[in-house]
């Protein structure tokens, strides 16, 4: 399998829970080509537990971000006491999050405005990942078109990149790290003629999504378009234009293994002793899976378990609240 097959591949499993066979298409049937109906697979829901139970059982807590202890309008409940019995418990605690648009500075001081006592030390986030992936696919140096707000530009630039205008077209990579800062339809209207025209002239740029999240919490129980959802609607525009030749998305967030193995190396806990809360099954649980750990998926907010939707993206345990 070539590399571009493998990301897309990836990206494709990533941006769907179904078994269609595109992004935009539809969901897989359910009768299978002898014309018989296939039996649907039951899946054993999982255990309930309590944050009490969790805090007895495990050392370390990954916990994913939105959705988790926060939303796009301020905290949840029990988020600030839940964090303060972790500290008092004397148990290790890092914030995993696909968020990009923001510096682990700003966003230290934000959750800290919302009452919750997260030092900078604890945040982890996919844009951290940004350098390694710069540094991997020679793009230091590079000029880069950035959509996001202001934090995300300052996490390229970190990372080694050189963010330009936005009406630049003569960029060598696409950073696709949020749907805020920018006017949405017109940049993606006019990103997605730059990025054919590059390709056109030989020149395809190199396109990179820190934050695969299709979705976040925008509310306490309402939703909000994230950058993967972005990145899907150019990705299928691109592969219908320029079919096989079309550059890939590169997504370097959960569910992939880099940001888990950065949580835990900022815990310095084996795998075993760590548990991985999140409310996306797709990223979140999938990801944590995969990485060996633990999972537990909250079912309050936006977060649901549903078992047909699961597939093998099974948590180790549902948690109702903090």
């Amino acid at each position: 399998m070539t590399n571009s097959t493998a990301v897309r591949d990836q990206l494709t499993d990533l941006l769907r829970l179904d078994q269609s066979d595109s992004y935009l298409g539809e969901p897989g049937s359910a009768e299978p080509a002898g014309g018989r109906p296939s039996m649907p697979t039951v899946v054993a829901p999982p255990a309930a537990a309590s944050t009490a139970q969790l805090i007895d059982r495990y050392d370390g807590f990954l916990l994913d971000a939105y959705g988790v202890l926060v939303h796009g309008g301020g905290a949840f409940a029990g988020a600030a006491a839940f964090l303060r019995t972790l500290d008092r418990r004397g148990k290790r605690w890092c914030i995993v999050s696909n968020d990009a648009s923001k510096t682990p500075e700003f966003a230290g001081a934000r959750y800290q405005h919302m009452g919750l006592p997260v030092p900078v030390e604890n945040l982890v986030n996919a844009a951290m990942l940004l350098p390694g992936c710069f540094a991997r696919r020679d793009l230091v140096g590079a000029p880069m078109r950035v959509l996001g707000p202001h934090g995300a530009v300052a996490m390229v630039e970190r990372a080694g990149g050189v963010p330009l205008a936005l009406d630049n077209p003569a960029f060598a990579a696409l950073v696709v790290a949020d749907e805020s800062g920018y006017p949405l339809l017109p940049v993606l209207d006019d990103t997605l003629t730059a990025v054919v025209d590059l390709c056109e002239s030989g020149q395809p740029p190199a396109l990179i999504l820190p934050n695969p999240d299709l979705t976040y919490s925008r509310g306490p129980d309402s939703l909000g378009f994230a950058a993967g959802s972005l990145a899907a609607m150019l990705q299928a525009a691109l592969n219908q234009r320029l079919g096989a030749d079309a550059p890939q998305f590169e997504p370097l967030g959960k569910p992939q293994r880099a940001l888990f193995d950065l949580g835990l190396q900022r815990l310095g806990l084996e795998r075993a002793q760590v548990v991985m809360v999140g409310d996306q099954l797709a990223t979140d649980v999938r990801g944590g899976r995969a990485a060996g750990l633990d999972t537990a998926l909250v079912t309050y907010g936006v977060g649901r378990w549903d078992a047909a939707l699961a597939g093998g993206d099974v948590p180790t345990w549902l948690l109702a609240g903090l």
